[in-house]
């Protein structure tokens, strides 16, 4: 282990060690990690092996990750029934099933519903994907989802 990081220098640290590693990653406009689009078959042990490696020597620090609890679990369904469902469907994804908010809350762990599994990301080019996640935010901003006690 080189040090501990923080969970909002996560990305940033895994690409640059893996950039060390030899691997052209990025990190995505939405702040996922994306392997290289051109890594051949043969290479995949290889990036998995080095991809292993670089969360060994930066480990995220536990204590930086914000609980995600009863409330956020609240939140988030009131986000996305009020907020991402409609902007969904404004946007042509029609989304056929939303559970009741008892359900969402028990299935939350095992089995968690999301508006955006009635899109279908491979159908459609990065760009609308991204201008679909600008325009339809997969969850809420940090400060509604976890709003401070001031």
């Amino acid at each position: 282990m080189v040090r501990l990081i923080s969970v909002n220098e996560a990305n940033t640290v895994w690409s640059d060690c893996m950039h060390e590693q030899g691997y052209n990653v990025f990190v995505t406009f939405d702040g996922g990690q994306a392997a290289p689009v051109d890594l051949p078959e043969s290479q995949y042990e290889a990036y998995e092996l080095a991809n292993y490696i670089c969360y060994a020597r930066y480990p995220v620090d536990q204590s930086t990750i914000p609980v995600f609890g009863d409330e956020q679990i609240n939140i988030l369904y009131s986000y996305y029934v009020d907020h991402l469902v409609p902007c969904l469907e404004a946007n042509g994804y029609p989304i056929e099933y939303v559970p009741s908010k008892a359900t969402f809350r028990a299935t939350f762990e095992s089995d968690q519903w999301a508006p955006y599994g009635a899109v279908d990301a491979a159908r459609i080019s990065d760009e609308d994907w991204q201008s679909l996640n600008e325009s339809c935010p997969q969850r809420p901003p940090d400060d509604i989802l976890y709003p401070s006690d001031e």
